[in-house]
């Protein structure tokens, strides 16, 4: 009997300290609490054949290949962009085989694709949707905040930055 009156003492201590156990609004409290803009979780992945491709060198962004064209010595690959749009780029503007970055491969000089938005701004919350342009790490001096200075910009290098 006392076993049961202290579980349920117990059970009444911890809804206490947690709202969302008692109110019948569950998981939206804890979006709510993990995200105050409730867009929800940031989704870092990539689908397994999206390559990144670049239109003019510049920009890069995921994309599914659909086609390759030859003409004599010319090579054009038709790719179809994340965000809808299609283009044809050459083979030097496709990268096949990227990932986050590992802490370990941290170094000034490292070549890297970075994105200068916050991941809550991509479009629908996912890194397939991100803008990217290529540098090298200039900087690890705020490496205690997951911070490190690509080019000129700041970025968080566990969300922000590629590696090929």
């Amino acid at each position: 009997m006392w076993k049961v009156i202290l579980l349920t003492l117990l059970f009444m201590v911890v809804s206490a300290l947690n709202p969302c156990v008692m109110s019948g609004e569950g998981n939206e409290t804890l979006k709510a609490r993990a995200y105050p803009d409730g867009k929800g979780a940031v989704s870092y992945q990539f689908e397994p054949d999206d390559v990144l491709a670049s239109e003019d060198g510049e920009e890069w962004q995921a994309a599914k290949i659909l086609t390759t064209a030859a003409e004599g010595r010319y090579t054009g690959i038709r790719v179809l962009f994340s965000d809808g749009n299609e283009a044809w780029v050459r083979p030097d503007d496709i990268i096949r085989n990227f990932r986050l970055i590992d802490r370990s491969e941290l170094k000034v000089g490292q070549r890297v694709l970075y994105s200068i938005n916050e991941p809550e701004d991509w479009d629908n919350a996912s890194i397939r949707f991100a803008y990217f342009n290529k540098g090298k790490i200039t900087s690890l001096e705020k490496l205690h905040r997951n911070v490190i200075v690509v080019n000129s910009s700041e970025v968080k290098w566990d969300r922000q930055v590629l590696v090929w």
